[in-house]
């Protein structure tokens, strides 16, 4: 159970996807407290009450840039259909647990 505690953190709180890592770009993902008020507008995820061991702390870069493009369509009176499905993190028990890609965790 430690080795699935340490890989949610490794995924997207949105699009469930693995975080790139990279050295060139250090600002591929982005902290979920930060942007709670936008994930709620844009994808309807509340984060106020995420657990760390089940839900990621970050999303990715091209999630963010979904929300942006998302609330600039809602602020100009715009309908935006976005291509990103949040995903449902999901607590379970540890013998349900597919460590390698969290998939019990996810709920589509």
């Amino acid at each position: 159970m430690e080795y699935h505690i340490q890989q949610v953190p490794m995924h997207c709180r949105v699009c469930g996807l693995r975080l790139r890592k990279t050295r060139e770009k250090p600002n591929t993902s982005y902290q979920c407290k930060v942007f709670s008020a936008e994930l709620k507008i844009a994808f309807s995820i509340d984060t106020s009450g995420d657990d760390a061991h089940i839900q990621p702390e970050r999303f990715c870069i091209c999630c963010k840039h979904s929300m942006q493009r998302i609330i600039n369509a809602i602020t100009k009176g715009l309908h935006y259909k976005c291509a990103v499905i949040p995903i449902q993190w999901l607590k379970h028990e540890e013998q349900e647990c597919k460590v390698d890609t969290c998939q019990s965790y996810i709920e589509l």
